[in-house]
C-alpha cells in the first residue's frame, strides 16, 4: 500500500473535533476506493508471477480432431462444342465480372493451369474451404476466343463449353 495514503487518512481521523462535510466525507471515500484498487492490482500481481508460460510443446490436442483446411473437387471440363483443343484451361478463386459482362481476374489466384491436347479433361483440385464459387477459363491457342464460367464448388463438377 502507499505510505502517503496511509498518513492522509491517519492524519484525518486524528483530529478530535470532527466536522462533518461533504468535501470531507468525499475525500475520505475518494481515498478508500483508492487503497482498494492499489490492494487489487498489488493482488494480480502476485497471481501473475504465480503462474507460469505456457509453450506449444505442452499444448495437447485430441486424437478425434481433425483439421483440415481445403476441400478437393474432380472437375472435368469437355470443350467439344467449341472444336476442340489444343487449349489452356485455368481455374481462378478471386475476380470480379464487370458491367461490360467481362472478367476482371486476378491471375496470381490461379488454383489449377492444365494443357488441354484433347477435348476433355479430368482434374483433381484442392480449393480452400471458404470458396464457393471459381472461374474456369479456357484459351485456345489459334484465333478463338476464351471461354468463362463461373461455377458453384462440388465434389464432383462436369461443365461443358
Amino acid at each position: 500500500m502507499n505510505i502517503n495514503l496511509k498518513s492522509h487518512i491517519k492524519t484525518l481521523f486524528a483530529v478530535k473535533s470532527v466536522q462533518v462535510t461533504f468535501q470531507g466525507l468525499l475525500s475520505i471515500c475518494i481515498l478508500l476506493s483508492l487503497l482498494a484498487c492499489q490492494h487489487q492490482e498489488e493482488k494480480e500481481a502476485d497471481v501473475y508471477t504465480e503462474k507460469e508460460a505456457t509453450s506449444t510443446s505442452q499444448l495437447k490436442a485430441l486424437a478425434e480432431m481433425k483439421y483440415i483446411s481445403h476441400t478437393s473437387m474432380d472437375l472435368a471440363v469437355d470443350i467439344n462444342f467449341q472444336g476442340g483443343g489444343p487449349a489452356y484451361l485455368s481455374v481462378y478463386s478471386k475476380y470480379v465480372r464487370e458491367n461490360n459482362d467481362h472478367w476482371k481476374i486476378n491471375y496470381d489466384s490461379r488454383l489449377l493451369a492444365s494443357y488441354m491436347i484433347n477435348s476433355q479433361i479430368r482434374q483433381e483440385i484442392a480449393i480452400p474451404q471458404h470458396l464457393t464459387r471459381l472461374l474456369v477459363q479456357v484459351w485456345f491457342y489459334d484465333d478463338r476466343a476464351p471461354v468463362s464460367k463461373e461455377i458453384l464448388i462440388d465434389k464432383r463438377l462436369s461443365i461443358q463449353l
